[in-house]
Order: C-alpha cells, then structure tokens, then sequence
C-alpha cells in the first residue's frame, strides 16, 4: 500500500497547476523555476516537480519546448526542460 498523501501536497499540486495553467495561456516558454518566482514553494520532494510537469502534459495544457540553462540559483546553470502551452483547439 502506498503512502498517504499529505494535505500540503495536494496545496502544493493544486497551486503548481494553477501556476502552469496560466504560464501556459501565455505562450511563452517557461520552465520550473517561473513557478518559483511566481510564489510556489519547493515540493515536499524534488521529484514532484517531475510529476505536475509530467500531469500538465497529460492534460494537453502544455508540451516541450526545448532545453535552456536554468536560472535557478541552486541549479548553477544546469540545463533544464521548457515548455510552452497548447493552443486551446489543440487540447
């Protein structure tokens, strides 16, 4: 049987699709840490930044858009993945 999930880790889900859905209304590429600056907190583990990406992507509101260096801080200009939302008719 799996673990519960926690109730700050649906809040943090919850918020982080949000956040996507409206970064994604605008075209643009962005990448996790765009959430970052928008006010979402670091996930209870760093894998679930994998998971709401991979949950955004399985909605059709987003899909990938290249690789860039991140601007994260912690990540030293590692490279990691962009996205950009789908057009409305496309989901």
């Amino acid at each position: 049987m799996g673990q519960p999930i926690a109730i700050e880790e649906l809040d943090w889900k919850k918020k982080g699709m949000e956040l996507i859905e409206e970064l994604a209304a605008t075209g643009a590429p962005f990448d996790a840490y765009a959430l970052t600056e928008r006010g979402l907190a670091d996930p209870p583990h760093p894998n679930k930044w994998g998971s709401l990406f991979r949950a955004a992507r399985s909605r059709r509101l987003i899909e990938h858009a290249g690789f860039h260096r991140s601007s994260r801080p912690s990540r030293s200009g590692g490279v990691c993945q962009q996205w950009r939302g789908l057009p409305e008719a496309d989901r």
